[in-house]
């Protein structure tokens, strides 16, 4: 007898009512089922197709990992409306050699989180709750927006990284969970300063998106990461994805532990290397925060890619999700932003796309809705998002087969044209206002300079080389297609640079942040400060007599000459701590040295005016002889210089 046969038998006989009524209810139960299931993903692909397309991506995954130091990899590829392809790589946890699950396992895929924001901002949107158009201060209670510049901070503003913030980097994590604040605190307490007006240029902003997490609560009425869960997360099935981040037992706004207990470890690539890390908690967390598997990411790829929909249910109407793919701000070449999303180009095809990084935890998503394709990739410990980016482009071009360079036609440019172009540009996201531009003094500045037949080379990090001008503001490099562009002033020349990622203007580097001219005011002072000690320590040997004011002035000059030293071994020591400490500098900000250095610099600001004030009695009441004048003289200009270069990069002053 079979199986169901024996099933069946154990049924009372002749009641063929009994019969009936299972069936009924077993109908009913299906039908129950079908109605309250996740939203489907889609139909499965043959097995042979499946294979084929589950070696390319292990051909294209594996020796990335490899080459990225990574320990583990989740990975979901999408493509209209089904998972193509859904696999873990590595380990979740390598000491107790636990596999990676993409069902199972929660990797934090950090900036993506800015994908959901938007997508939460747009959903008010859609609802008349939110004006993109609106100063973000008509959104705010707790506190506001300082004016400035002539204008607000618009929405639109924000969702494209374009608020005129001064970085935060500082500010946006918390040692330990005693000192994690909810998000209406975080942002009342560290609003930074608008150094440049909104709307003008692109600098990523991680507070500004948190900014607009809070906008969220106040339009809703909910704490934004409910918000996420009741309106983005449970209607697409997402029901392995928290913005939740864990804060102990004790705090109610914790991850839930039956999350928690899935997070994968987090490893700090060092050198050939790896180190298990902690969990490091995010204060501006609606930029950063969401923890996700990579089959949960493959169904919000699926809804976006599907104009807001995903089997049943709608998160977004289709105007919204298209919207979302459209530039903010029009007129510049290469990357720019939508609502959320980076906008770029694979070929001939749009591309939407964000990528994530917390310490080692580096994740990237990309779609093209033209292919319905999506590609999400997340690691648990790596060294860059790069090599990710690179595996999904290569994906994408397989997937779609057709894919074509597009290489736009080159401008004739003449040297002199060029030359409005070159130069040193610096980063926008760096401190303008506070002592942590101590720390940008080793930022390698991006080097412009004429190259080959009248094109631009540009030497970084990235993706540097030659790029020929393809229009008024933009270049390309004939060989990987890149496009990097400029921002001109009235006159034509340039002011603001954007590589070919696009999130981050670079603008043109000034004697005053030239760290060249720190470099020599700081040198210069150090060695009349040298000169003015030995010169004290061979006076005094020697028991030349002095007057009274000619020994005031000298001993001033002295005690300035020690505090420079001082101050110098103060920076010293700070870098030292900083190289030690690595993030855990902001955790502890200020450092001890930072705040003895800084009190330093501002006795020295205090004497250097002394001396200036000094000059008088030098050259009438001091008898001093020449050499004596001349160097006073000359130390004190060299003090002057130096305390104007320190003031100018915010080191002057307990400018925390």
């Amino acid at each position: 007898m079979t199986a169901e046969r024996r099933w069946f038998g154990k049924l009372p006989a002749r009641d063929e009512r009994s019969l009936l009524r299972l069936f009924i209810a077993l109908l009913v139960g299906a039908a129950a089922f079908m109605a309250f299931a996740p939203p489907s993903l889609g139909q499965p692909l043959e097995p042979s197709e499946a294979e084929s397309f589950e070696e390319l991506v292990d051909s294209l995954i594996i020796p990335m990992m490899e080459e990225n130091k990574a320990i583990g990899l989740t990975v979901a590829v999408v493509q209209d409306g089904a998972v193509k392809h859904l696999k873990g790589y590595g380990y979740a946890d390598r000491e107790s050699e636990t596999a990676v699950d993409p069902q199972r396992h929660l990797f934090r895929i950090a900036s993506i989180t800015k994908t959901v924001t938007a997508t939460a901002v747009m959903q008010l949107v859609e609802q008349g709750r939110i004006d993109p158009e609106a100063d973000v201060n008509d959104y705010l209670t707790d506190f506001k927006i300082p004016e400035a510049f002539g204008g607000p901070v618009k929405i639109k503003d924000l969702l494209s990284h374009r608020g005129g913030f001064e970085d935060q980097a500082n500010f946006i994590y918390a040692g330990d969970p005693s000192e994690y604040r909810i998000l209406r605190d975080y942002l009342a307490e560290t609003v930074p300063a608008r150094v440049y007006p909104s709307g003008e240029r692109t600098s990523y902003s991680n507070w500004g998106y948190s900014l607009l997490g809070r906008v969220v609560e106040n339009v809703s009425g909910k704490s934004w990461e409910d918000y996420f869960a009741d309106h983005i997360f449970d209607p697409l099935g997402m029901n392995a994805t928290t913005a939740r981040q864990p804060l102990g037992s004790d705090n109610p706004a914790s991850m839930e532990p039956a999350l928690e207990s899935r997070l994968a470890s987090i490893y700090r690539v060092d050198g050939e290397g790896h180190t298990k890390w902690r969990y490091e908690l995010l204060l501006a967390a609606p930029g950063g925060s969401i923890s996700s598997t990579a089959a949960d990411m493959a169904r919000f790829m699926m809804a976006h890619l599907n104009d807001g929909a995903l089997g049943d249910e709608r998160i977004l109407k289709p105007e919204s999700a298209a919207s979302m793919r459209q530039r903010i701000y029009s007129g510049r070449p290469g990357v720019d932003y939508g609502y959320g999303f980076r906008l770029l180009k694979i070929g001939q095809y749009d591309v939407i796309r964000h990528d994530g990084g917390i310490a080692n935890s580096k994740s990237m998503m990309i779609m093209v809705p033209a292919l319905n394709t999506g590609v999400f990739i997340s690691s648990n410990g790596a060294r860059i998002t790069t090599l990710m980016y690179d595996v999904a482009v290569d994906l994408v071009k397989a997937l779609a087969g057709d894919v074509v360079d597009m290489r736009a036609p080159v401008i004739a440019m003449s040297a002199a044209e060029a030359e409005a172009f070159t130069g040193a540009y610096l980063s926008t996201s760096r401190a303008y206002t506070n002592a942590r531009r101590l720390f940008d003094v080793f930022d390698k500045p991006t080097l412009i300079t004429l190259g080959p037949n009248s094109t631009l080379n540009v030497e970084a990090s990235w993706k540097g080389g030659d790029y020929a001008r393809i229009s008024e503001r933009g270049f390309q490099n004939p060989e990987s297609g890149d496009i990097i562009a400029f921002d001109l002033d009235t006159d034509g020349r340039a002011i603001h640079f954007y590589n070919p990622g696009g999130s981050v203007a670079r603008e043109r580097m000034t004697w005053r942040t030239d760290r060249r001219y720190l470099f020599a005011a700081v040198l210069t002072a150090l060695l009349f400060s040298a000169s003015r000690i030995v010169a004290a320590i061979v006076g005094a040997a020697r028991r030349r007599e002095h007057s009274r004011t000619a020994r005031a002035l000298n001993g001033t000059a002295v005690v300035a000459a020690l505090l420079l030293f001082g101050a110098a071994a103060a920076f010293a020591m700070a870098f030292s701590a900083a190289d030690s400490l690595g993030r855990d500098l902001w955790h502890q900000w200020p450092s001890p040295y930072v705040s003895l250095a800084l009190t330093l610099t501002t006795g020295l600001a205090g004497l250097s005016a002394v001396m200036v004030a000094g000059l008088i009695p030098a050259f009438s009441a001091a008898r001093m002889n020449a050499g004596s004048i001349v160097h006073y003289s000359a130390f004190t200009a060299a003090l002057a210089v130096l305390v104007i270069m320190l003031h100018s990069w915010s080191l002057v002053g307990f400018n925390y």
